[in-house]
């Protein structure tokens, strides 16, 4: 099996698949890819019967379930009957098990197909799903924590407080769970693709943490108690609704990767000239000038 990485959709055959039913809705993959946004799920139940086309001409491969399957969850569109338990097999674990020499790899595979299984019987059209991402690799399995289930579970035996990393993306979360602010020993933070609207001031509780993901939500602004985070190397809050940033973000001075795509901030940001740890910087589809893109750009390429 040749794989670029354990996720779904993370094979060269998948991209191919993916290829084709992309055509198939009059969309190019590529584009797709760039802006996942041009996928609606009017137009994928549009062309569904030309996308059950090319599922029929090439069922003989589990790869055409995956990328169907994840089409589905992606869109919130309605999955045929027919489809969930062939899907549901494609994913089975033991189609490939003794089959990764690597160790990690293996475990983070089984992990990823276990996730997709879930939600592809869970499913219910009208209702956009994502998959996990794991930030850390095995390490998130193995040292943190996965999913709101497993959250509460290590909240209520008060493990939690041993875990390194939490990972709660697509959870539907319209509030920061209140015990998160309570780890402060901390590593990573991934709160992506939820409701959030805003971050609480008691973020900067967590002294400890190097990584906060919090793509993909509706925030409006970062507070100040974000200065707190003085071990914080990376944070993304990519595609909200940010309109400036606080000047306590001077106060990162480990702080080596900021990521604010597609937000609406309008004005050069001054306080980045002093953050000389950063390494790099995305302000890409905000409503700054071209001059300004350019002038930031320019201090770390």
């Amino acid at each position: 099996m040749a794989r670029l990485g354990p996720e779904i959709m993370d094979d060269d055959e998948e991209c191919d698949v993916a290829s084709f039913f992309m055509e198939a809705c009059g969309l190019d993959y590529g584009d797709f890819i760039a802006n996942e946004k041009i996928l609606t799920r009017e137009i994928w139940e549009i062309n569904l019967e030309k996308v059950l086309e090319i599922v029929e001409e090439r069922a003989s491969r589990r790869a055409t379930y995956f990328v169907f399957g994840y089409f589905t969850l992606f869109t919130g569109s309605r999955l045929p009957a027919h489809i969930r338990p062939l899907i549901l097999d494609a994913a089975k674990w033991e189609y490939e098990e003794g089959s990764w020499l690597n160790k990690e790899f293996a475990i983070e595979r089984k992990f990823y197909l276990e996730d997709f299984r879930q939600k592809i019987r869970d499913h219910r059209p009208g209702k956009s799903i994502r998959l996990i991402f794991l930030k850390n690799g095995s390490e998130d399995i193995t040292y943190g924590v996965v999913g709101l289930d497993k959250f509460w579970e290590y909240v209520i035996s008060k493990k939690i407080f041993d875990v390194k990393h939490v990972n709660l993306d697509g959870c539907n979360l319209t509030e920061i769970p209140e015990p998160i602010f309570e780890l402060v020993n901390l590593k990573t933070l991934s709160l992506e693709r939820n409701h959030l609207i805003r971050i609480l001031d008691l973020i900067g509780n967590l002294s400890s943490l190097e990584r906060l993901d919090l793509c993909w939500n509706l925030i409006t602004e970062i507070p100040n108690s974000i200065g707190e985070l003085k071990s914080l190397k990376s944070l993304s809050l990519s595609h909200n609704k940010i309109d400036r940033l606080p000047s306590a973000l001077k106060d990162l001075d480990s702080l080596e990767y900021l990521y604010l795509r597609d937000n609406n901030i309008a004005h050069f940001p001054a306080i980045l000239k002093n953050m000389i740890s950063l390494k790099d910087i995305d302000l890409d589809d905000n409503k700054l000038s071209l001059n300004s893109i350019r002038t930031i750009k320019s201090q770390f390429y």
